[in-house]
């Protein structure tokens, strides 16, 4: 939470909270969602992971809030953005061996 932050860093919460918006344009709140939607994109590229470990291991253990959020981050829901992702690697590797037997 932010007053945990504010803590560790023994800034007043508002204080805390004002500088940071100063320093990234962002609440801390954004910019911890960012994070989070970011680790998950790399996830879903890199592992095969379940969505909903996915989910978890980005900080929502509620797997409808991560859905929820994705989608108003990035576009398109978790599975639609690891479809379009293989969809491009397959179009990428198809290229690449057409290629070689050119």
């Amino acid at each position: 939470s932010i007053q945990n932050v504010s803590d560790y860093v023994v800034l007043e919460r508002t204080y805390f909270f004002r500088l940071f918006k100063e320093q990234t344009n962002l609440s801390p709140k954004e910019y911890l969602t960012n994070v989070r939607i970011e680790q998950a994109k790399k996830l879903l590229k890199e592992t095969n992971q379940p969505l909903s470990n996915i989910s978890i291991s980005v900080g929502y253990p509620n797997y409808l809030s991560f859905f929820n959020i994705f989608i108003k981050k990035v576009g398109v829901s978790p599975s639609e953005y690891r479809e379009r992702l293989l969809k491009k690697q397959q179009k990428y590797k198809s290229r690449q061996h057409k290629s070689t037997f050119k």
